[in-house]
């Protein structure tokens, strides 16, 4: 089955299943996360709110709630019930990319500045940041088992991070540009970048002792 919506009058940055399948949320250019009935593609709920394009969502593996990260430099955590939010602060240029920890109790964002956040998704507030690229991060990643992220910059590499201590594992030198985007095989035991210069890499796993 294929059906094409008009979702929104901008330009659409992203798009997230809920864990069900039922609902895909939208990061919209124009400032907006826009959720759809999946099955129809009607528009649930209009999540307006941030000052500048929304680049990237996600949606709690519960599906209560739904983190955005936009060029205004925050990142909103959403009851799309009620179409409210939370706003919360410490990226100093754009926040770029979101991910949850497969248990839903902490979630990551990585902005333009280079540096990672962990959220408390409960609480709605940091828990720690650190520098983890020269150059802007476009993709966050958490395994599986929640013990290790994966982060893709600008700056051309894959590092790979133990969550418990903010230690670096793994310096993964993709190619020498921009790096898009990251993801984990299921399994653990693979990991794929993919990069604008059109290639994807498969890497090895483990690397590094978590």
């Amino acid at each position: 089955m294929v059906f094409t919506v008009a979702a929104s009058a901008y330009s659409l940055s992203d798009v997230n299943y809920s864990a069900d399948g039922r609902r895909l949320a939208l990061a919209d250019q124009g400032g907006a996360v826009r959720v759809l009935d999946a099955a129809t593609g009607k528009e649930i709920a209009a999540l307006n709110g941030q000052l500048a394009n929304v680049n990237a969502v996600a949606f709690s593996p519960d599906g209560r709630y739904l983190a955005s990260a936009s060029d205004d430099k925050t990142v909103r955590l959403w009851d799309p019930m009620t179409k409210t939010a939370k706003i919360l602060l410490g990226h100093e240029a754009s926040a770029a990319c979101v991910a949850y920890r497969p248990d839903g109790k902490v979630f990551v964002t990585g902005g333009d500045d280079g540096h990672v956040f962990l959220w408390d998704a409960m609480a709605a507030k940091e828990l720690r940041h650190f520098r983890a690229h020269c150059d802007a991060v476009y993709s966050v990643m958490f395994s599986r088992d929640g013990r290790r992220l994966a982060t893709a910059s600008r700056d051309g590499t894959v590092k790979l991070w133990n969550t418990q201590t903010d230690s670096l594992l793994s310096i993964l030198r993709a190619r020498q540009q921009d790096v898009n985007s990251v993801a984990f095989h299921p399994t653990g035991k693979t990991l794929a970048s993919a990069g604008a210069d059109g290639t994807v890499k498969i890497w090895g796993l483990p690397l590094g002792d978590p």
